[in-house]
């Protein structure tokens, strides 16, 4: 399993039941108005946990620069990667 549908996997498990993985882009956009998701802020930072939790990690790069990891699933892999 790949890093994009494990991350996939457990954004879907906590904020989009209606969505499969499968039909989520690597690069599509999660926060935002161009989202599909309707994720907000309180759903990043509950989404920030199960990451953390996951993957053992922590997001204490600054406001900026977390929003920026998590745009994409894309994104958040490369993070994941380096870490």
């Amino acid at each position: 399993m790949t890093v994009q549908t494990k991350i996939k996997n457990i954004l879907l498990k906590n904020f989009g039941e209606d969505v499969i993985p499968a039909d989520l882009r690597d690069d599509e956009p999660l926060f935002g108005m161009e989202s599909r998701l309707g994720l907000d802020s309180i759903d990043a930072l509950n989404f920030i946990l199960a990451l953390e939790t996951g993957y053992g990690v922590k997001f204490n790069e600054g406001k900026e620069k977390t929003g920026r990891i998590l745009r994409t699933i894309n994104t958040i892999a490369v993070f994941l990667e380096t870490k």
